[in-house]
């Protein structure tokens, strides 16, 4: 007895998601939210802020004003920001719930992200930098040349 075997079927395209606008009002809501959170847990949004300032004078120190570590310094903070984020929405997300804002546990899960998407997130930030034609200002350009 012959099978006779049927060509296999691919699966359908799933829908194109429609994509929403974003309005004034949802922007409001989502910085009032922020900054609720930071008002019931300002010590995580100092840290968060601090390490960016720490960031900037250690790079100062180590000569960021000199052209050749101009770029390589900068990428620092571009490649930083998701980590910083994922902090951010973490303390969020435990207020939200109602559960215990611990340093161990916040700081565990910008941690465990680094094997995860945000790094990757860090690296197209930094190659859509360059892609945005957005110029530094005049001081500093006459200091580039």
């Amino acid at each position: 007895m012959s099978e006779t075997s049927k060509p296999a079927q691919s699966p359908e395209p799933s829908p194109i998601p429609s994509v929403g606008t974003v309005t004034v009002h949802e922007l409001w809501t989502c910085l009032k939210a922020g900054v609720a959170d930071f008002r019931a847990a300002p010590q995580f949004g100092l840290f968060f802020s601090a390490v960016y300032v720490v960031a900037g004078f250690f790079m100062l120190w180590l000569g960021a004003g000199h052209v050749s570590w101009i770029l390589a310094t900068s990428l620092v903070f571009p490649l930083a920001a998701p980590f910083a984020a994922v902090g951010l929405y973490e303390v969020s997300r435990r207020l939200e719930a109602c559960a215990p804002l611990e340093w161990r546990g916040v700081l565990g899960v910008v941690w465990q992200e680094r094997t995860r998407q945000v790094p990757m997130l860090g690296a197209i930030i930094v190659l859509y930098f360059p892609q945005t034609g957005l110029k530094p200002p005049a001081s500093s350009r006459s200091a580039l040349a």
